[in-house]
């Protein structure tokens, strides 16, 4: 085995950041990216906030939160492709995005690399695309999950938007939209053909004999006059987490799901090296990346809707799905998922209740509350806000309360068809 020196890939790494992060002019992709989660993030608050009557909160720590778990999870990712050898030479890299946009117009949850990539992979097996390397694109997609069910895990629960969704049991219940963006720094690798006499300087690295784990694709190039050389690549990647938390709390939820899709990850990365150096099993990661995802989204959405909601209506008091950073019941000690008892004095069991309890006091708020929901004691504090200052909880929703939001994620195409069929039925209807 040949010595390999780590401080190599680490320095190569770091600049490669340095030139995504401190060009912005040459290089913009990452800010541009950052202002788009900004906006993402202001508008997921802004909904809270005309939702519930709460102050709209500051977007600028998730943020800075986003940037900040971008940079690591980069660094991990870009590690990861280096070790592993995903070297982006070929046409079919560039399928990805708009494959994920044209399959997001069928179902918003489809604009993922896991579809988008097990659809070029399948054509490139049906149809003979020799350009596109199944294993290079599918290593790709299992290195990003990989990346984003450490994220999850670390943040996947910070920015979550209390929602009232309807429960298959027929009654509404309360619940937490988890949705997070993170901009992704990645160092890459690519293949550059050199002309001997090009007078061009590159530095050779020793690497192991093992290295890489997935095979290369091989780039047209003449030997007698040009020299193939491995060159760091320089790109940015937008990875999104998107969810529904009803029986869980969403840090619980969170790292539970970072765990599923971090094993779905590891079997999908194992079965690219072994096609790698098997090609007939090209066919397995293929179907695997699309088909393993889909199972793993759909059995975490049947786990939420068949569990026992947490935030529903309890005859103790007024459960709290939801406190505002910096609100007066933040101030004063509540927290998501305690049990409100009394407020000024009268005691609460709904959203009209603590409407009514509000108005005896307005600026100064009595509340005894139960930590947690369960067990303890219960205890009492003064919240201090102003006349006209929202108190800043959202509570569970009452048994009669419609659902507020509805999660379908249908795409462009499904919208547009079901407006044609409305409009078709509605004139047919009209005709004598």
């Amino acid at each position: 085995m040949v010595d390999f020196n780590g401080w190599d890939l680490l320095n190569t790494i770091i600049q490669g950041f340095e030139i995504l992060l401190l060009y912005p002019l040459e290089y913009p992709t990452f800010w541009v990216f950052l202002l788009i989660i900004a906006l993402l993030y202001r508008r997921q608050l802004r909904m809270k906030s005309d939702l519930f009557q709460v102050k709209p909160e500051s977007v600028w720590p998730s943020v800075l939160s986003s940037a900040m778990y971008g940079l690591v999870g980069g660094f991990i990712g870009s590690f990861l492709m280096i070790l592993f050898g995903i070297t982006i030479v070929e046409s079919g890299f560039l399928y990805l995005l708009p494959v994920a946009i044209a399959l997001a117009l069928i179902n918003t949850r489809y604009m993922c690399y896991a579809y988008a990539g097990g659809v070029i992979s399948l054509a490139a097996i049906l149809f003979g695309w020799t350009e596109v390397s199944v294993v290079q694109i599918m290593g790709l997609v299992a290195i990003l999950h990989l990346v984003e069910a450490v994220l999850m895990f670390l943040s996947g629960h910070r920015d979550s938007l209390p929602v009232y969704v309807a429960h298959r049991r027929g009654m509404t219940v309360g619940g937490y939209h988890l949705q997070s963006f993170w901009p992704i720094p990645l160092v890459v690798l690519t293949m550059v053909a050199i002309p001997h006499n090009s007078g061009i300087p590159f530095q050779e690295i020793s690497t192991p004999g093992w290295w890489p784990l997935i095979t290369p694709p091989d780039i047209p190039y003449n030997p007698a006059v040009e020299s193939v050389v491995l060159s760091p690549l320089p790109l940015v990647a937008l990875l999104g987490y998107g969810d529904l938390a009803l029986v869980r709390q969403p840090r619980v939820h969170c790292r539970r799901s970072s765990l599923m899709l971090a094993g779905y990850s590891l079997i999908l990365l194992t079965l690219v090296v072994l096609a790698s150096h098997m090609p007939i099993l090209s066919l397995l990661p293929a179907l695997f990346g699309p088909l393993g995802h889909e199972a793993l989204i759909l059995w975490t959405k049947r786990r939420e809707m068949q569990g026992t909601p947490l935030y529903v209506a309890s005859p103790r008091g007024l459960k709290i799905l939801d406190v505002g950073d910096g609100s007066p019941a933040e101030k004063a000690g509540l927290r998501a998922g305690d049990l409100l008892g009394s407020v000024n004095g009268l005691p609460v069991r709904s959203r009209r209740d603590l409407a009514i309890s509000l108005s005896w006091s307005p600026a100064q708020v009595e509340m005894e509350f139960l930590p947690g929901g369960t067990g303890g004691f219960w205890k009492r504090t003064t919240a201090m806000k102003g006349w006209n200052e929202s108190l800043g909880l959202v509570p569970v929703p009452d048994p009669e309360d419609p659902p507020l939001i509805r999660f379908e994620g249908v795409g462009l195409f499904r919208n547009l068809w079901r407006r044609w069929t409305q409009r078709f039925f509605q004139r047919n209807r009209k005709k004598p």
